[in-house]
């Protein structure tokens, strides 16, 4: 499992030219393994976007062990990645293929943040206080086997645009939001489209409504505004084994100041 800032990267995916969490992975796994690896990660995350979840595999003709790897990793690979809890898997397994569900996490506040936690949250002053209740009563109709194409970036994407979402919500402390979606996958840009559309319900521009009728149409009704990156988390992924334990993956990173 994987870790980090997703501030300096530009995104996930190795690109050419470009710095990739992908390719500081590929770099330090070289490093310790004795040979190129090439890591494949369970979800492409987009430039700015972090992850407290992120779950890769490679295959290495190496020796160290896998209780090893964690402590050899984290000293090469710099403060932005953590790399957590490595075991060894079959041949078989492919993190993105096999993954049964994947958690996102947005974090919105309604008032400026500590400088601690700034970079990680989206402040949007904007937002009525009543503004948790009304993105409820927006969410609930994603729940369920739909058609997200309106939902997703514009542009090449996978053949089906069907999706599962098995949960969706807004919970809130204070003036912080968190916006949790749950899905067996996520085209391209779905959770900040969603949580752009969120946020203008938020501040009352839409109402409540609209991101069901959005759906009920197969079509984009409202002009589209993606939430901004750096509020987004990919928070867990879970495979049918039971990997990773509960605990391990997705909490925030001020904890202490955000229970939820």
């Amino acid at each position: 499992m994987v870790e980090y800032d997703g501030t300096g990267f530009q995104g996930f995916q190795r690109q050419p030219g470009n710095r990739t969490v992908q390719g500081v992975l590929e770099e330090s796994l070289e490093a310790v393994c004795g040979h190129p690896v090439s890591p494949v990660g369970a979800g492409r995350t987009d430039a700015g976007v972090h992850a407290l979840g992120q779950v890769i595999h490679f295959d290495t003709t190496g020796r160290i062990p896998a209780e090893r790897l964690e402590r050899a990793l984290n000293g090469l690979i710099g403060p932005e990645v953590a790399i957590r809890h490595p075991e060894d898997t079959t041949a078989e397994f492919h993190a993105r293929f096999d993954a049964s569900l994947r958690t996102y996490h947005y974090y919105v506040s309604r008032e400026r943040p500590s400088p601690f936690i700034g970079r990680y949250v989206h402040v949007d002053e904007g937002l009525r206080e009543e503004c948790a209740d009304r993105m409820n009563g927006a969410l609930a109709v994603l729940v369920g086997t739909h058609d997200f194409a309106p939902f997703s970036a514009v542009g090449s994407g996978p053949a089906s645009t069907i999706r599962t979402v098995r949960e969706a919500r807004v919970e809130s402390c204070g003036a912080l939001l968190k916006v949790t979606l749950s899905a067996d996958s996520f085209l391209r840009s779905m959770v900040r489209i969603v949580t752009g559309l969120l946020l203008e319900i938020g501040r009352g521009r839409l109402e409540p409504g609209a991101i069901g009728e959005t759906l009920a149409e197969g079509r984009r009704l409202y002009p589209v505004v993606s939430a901004p990156p750096h509020g987004l988390f990919l928070a867990r992924v879970e495979y049918p084994d039971g990997y990773p334990p509960r605990a391990e993956a997705g909490q925030p990173p001020w904890r202490s100041q955000f229970e939820i």
